[in-house]
């Protein structure tokens, strides 16, 4: 199956047009139509929408490049396809995290994802794990925690196989035709390759850290239909894992303490006031009883 890039999906030079043109083809398949033709990723696409939606007062935001999970009006997890693979994004600050242990890409320079830089693809079980965590952590920092007995849908059985000729009659990939000279259709061409060649090479990182971090002889991965409870992770994946520093909680309590100090300043005042008042009403009383 073909690869498509997330943003210039597919152009395609195709036969000679009048006065020396070309024709130019352009696909621009929705999300929903590279689910529907990748196997693969149907398995990780099904679990992790379901994890999502087991946070209370998330909701589904879909759109044509990708399918977004929000609180409120803030989409805070997104999945779409970036260099052809199933990716999950999320809101977080990419340089809090340690590359060594949680291996991600940075999108802070797609302007398209700038609400959403954090990525980590959905290739395999280790990948699925880490972005459970991190959408965990997306989540709870927005107090959104998890519901009791979630729903499990099966959303993977609603999105069969389909050919693109029938993704195009549903509307699920969109087919526009142009004339253009022939160098500017090159030029297009490449700018294209070029922007699915840039967001590859994220993938590519990434693997390649996946794989040096993998200890000698350790056993291959299993496809993710395969995993077991025993495979699971032992700490609650649902956590937070991104914590405060001590310089940080030091920072907060001392914006916080001002006003508080202020207020009890305040009540001590008013307390201190109050007590030299029935001091000075007994000691007049006193003064009274003393002169009788």
């Amino acid at each position: 199956m073909e690869k498509f890039s997330m943003r210039s999906d597919r152009l395609e030079i195709k036969g000679k047009a009048k006065g020396g043109k070309v024709k130019v083809v352009r696909y621009d398949r929705s999300f929903r139509s590279r689910i529907i033709q990748d196997q693969k990723a149907k398995g990780f696409y099904n679990s992790f929408k379901n994890y999502c939606l087991s946070f209370e007062r998330v909701k589904v935001r879909p759109s044509w490049g990708a399918e977004g999970f929000q609180v409120g009006t803030e989409v805070v997890v997104k999945l779409a396809f970036l260099g052809g693979a199933l990716c999950a994004l999320f809101s977080l600050d990419p340089s809090r995290y340690n590359q060594k242990d949680y291996p991600h890409g940075d999108l802070s320079s797609f302007k398209e994802h700038k609400n959403t830089p954090m990525m980590v693809p959905l290739r395999t079980p280790s990948e699925y794990k880490l972005a459970r965590r991190l959408a965990g952590d997306a989540f709870t920092s927005r107090c959104s925690y998890t519901v009791d007995d979630p729903v499990q849908a099966d959303y993977a059985s609603a999105l069969p196989m389909e050919k693109d000729d029938a993704l195009i009659k549903k509307g699920l990939i969109k087919v526009s035709e142009t004339e253009m000279g022939e160098s500017d259709a090159k030029k297009a061409l490449a700018a294209a390759l070029q922007a699915e060649a840039e967001e590859e090479k994220i993938l590519e990182r990434l693997g390649s850290k996946r794989r040096t971090s993998k200890k000698a002889g350790a056993e291959e991965e299993k496809p993710l239909q395969e995993m077991t409870s025993a495979d699971e992770p032992m700490e609650d994946i649902s956590a937070p894992i991104v914590q405060k520093s001590a310089a940080e909680e030091q920072t907060a309590r001392e914006e916080v303490a001002p006003k508080e100090v202020a207020e009890e300043e305040k009540k001590e005042q008013e307390i201190t006031s109050a007590e030299d008042m029935v001091e000075e009403v007994v000691f007049e009383m006193m003064e009274d009883e003393s002169e009788q």
